[in-house]
């Protein structure tokens, strides 16, 4: 569990009807990740994750299922990973300060882009779903 000093990390699996990811590039870093943050006080999983991707990348989405958690092999902090179904199309860039670039890529192609650390019930859903 997260500690006080470290509120829980929650990130989305964005799905859209075209097979594609929504993918976000954090600014001084060259790696993809899925979008997402930290939860506030007394803010639902499913919630943070709305909420996280409307304020990185403009897309509007629905939290349709927890997919598992885990202890991030390089940051160490709590995750978790909440399947969604995009809302919106339309990707806009709207933290400037901590996203570089958000894009929506096809499903084959994320798994290149995310690396070999991806958490294997996510590159489950990634791989049924192309």
């Amino acid at each position: 569990m997260p500690t006080a000093t470290e509120p829980l990390v929650v990130l989305g699996i964005v799905l859209d009807s075209h097979n594609r990811v929504l993918l976000v590039r954090r600014v001084g870093e060259e790696r993809w990740i899925f979008p997402g943050g930290q939860s506030e006080p007394g803010e639902a999983e499913a919630e943070t994750v709305v909420r996280e991707v409307m304020e990185e990348t403009g897309v509007g989405c629905e939290a349709m299922a927890f997919v598992g958690r885990r202890t991030h092999p390089e940051s160490n902090r709590a995750i978790v990973y909440w399947r969604c179904k995009a809302l919106s199309a339309a990707v806009a860039v709207r933290d400037t300060k901590e996203i570089a670039q958000a894009k929506w890529v096809p499903l084959p192609e994320s798994l290149d882009l995310l690396g070999m650390n991806i958490f294997e019930p996510v590159k489950e859903i990634l791989l049924s779903s192309t």
